[in-house]
């Protein structure tokens, strides 16, 4: 209550409050331990009349784990003043792994996601003004014949049989690389067995002088 009262008296300007506040919001953040109802009605209570805002906790659940890894609560979190959070409406809290403490470590940062340029700005009031439904319905019109024209730019391709030289364009030249291939494979084999005759020639010639014969004669024999 110290701390609600000190808060409250000096509830002005930016201001951010970190703290194991020994408390929750709602069932959800514990987990086998006892829910107070009471205590939980009081928390938020105090959250609603300081003019804070609970910064959202993204990843893991729960901040306090008991040494067991039993009782599992949501204790910790960042409140900020509703004039920092205007400003700064991309902020959140991430949970760090913890080490020795039964506490995890978090972290408050303002996490942005760039998209890009934003495509179309609407204003409701734009509704009202005289002739947008007319300019609605010729810029659609406009888009729908576009489209048309494009399916119309396709079934003729195929009528004329363009689509068709084009595929087979491409079958030709996947022809071409498959004979190229093939080519380089048996110049590869060749050379080869050119190597193995090579390596296989000091055998030849020592088998014609352990017979008494010529090279040619070997040749000969074997291979006529």
């Amino acid at each position: 209550m110290k701390l609600y009262f000190c808060i409250y008296s000096v509830k002005r300007g930016d201001y951010i409050i970190f703290s194991d506040f020994n408390a929750v919001r709602g069932e959800d953040e514990r987990f086998r331990s006892i829910f107070c109802h009471a205590c939980a009605g009081d928390f938020n209570d105090f959250i609603d009349d300081i003019s804070v805002v609970d910064v959202l906790m993204v990843g893991k659940i729960f901040t306090r784990v008991d040494p067991k890894n039993v009782n599992l609560n949501k204790m910790d979190r960042f409140l900020v003043s509703e004039s920092i959070f205007d400003r700064f409406q991309d902020l959140q809290v991430v949970m760090l792994d913890r080490k020795s403490s039964d506490h995890r470590p978090i972290l408050i940062h303002d996490y942005k996601v760039d998209y890009g340029p934003t495509p179309c700005k609407f204003y409701n009031s734009w509704m009202l003004l005289d002739g947008f439904d007319d300019l609605i319905g010729e810029v659609r019109d406009a888009h729908k014949l576009q489209l048309e024209s494009q399916i119309h730019d396709i079934d003729y391709s195929i009528d004329v049989g363009d689509l068709h030289n084009e595929r087979k364009q491409i079958l030709e030249k996947i022809d071409n690389l498959e004979k190229l291939e093939a080519a380089n494979i048996a110049k590869k084999s060749k050379v080869k067995w050119l190597v193995e005759v090579v390596e296989n020639s000091g055998f030849f010639s020592w088998y014609a002088q352990k017979k008494n014969l010529t090279p040619q004669i070997i040749k000969k024999n074997r291979f006529n």
